[in-house]
């Protein structure tokens, strides 16, 4: 240590299970499981509130809704782009083409011809 410097001491709590990457979303239900929950599971956070990036999960979640009800393509893309893991329109489409072509068949109202 440098002659002068205080010791600080820290603490780091690290989560019991962590899920990252592509088919997260899609585990949810199994963490939860192992959690021994059923019911959705809130997570809050100081920081996550005060820096904005609640609200805007928040609105990335509004418009994949809204895409989900309107069947919009478009609507896709801006909810990907709002997205903060994704954040960049060229990468969101390409992202919207394969999430469509991979869940054609269970995506009614984007191709209502089947």
């Amino acid at each position: 240590m440098m002659q002068g410097a205080k010791q600080m001491d820290m603490t780091f709590v690290a989560p019991r299970f962590m899920q990252v990457g592509g088919g997260s979303v899609g585990r949810i239900a199994d963490l939860l499981a192992k959690l021994g929950l059923s019911r959705p599971l809130l997570v809050t956070d100081p920081f996550m509130v005060s820096s904005g990036l609640v609200q805007h999960c928040k609105a990335y979640e509004r418009l994949a809704v809204q895409a989900a009800m309107s069947g919009s393509r478009e609507t896709t893309i801006r909810a990907l782009v709002a997205n903060p893991l994704v954040g960049q329109y060229p990468v969101a489409e390409q992202l919207t083409d394969a999430l469509l072509e991979t869940n054609r068949r269970f995506l009614t109202r984007f191709f209502p011809e089947g």
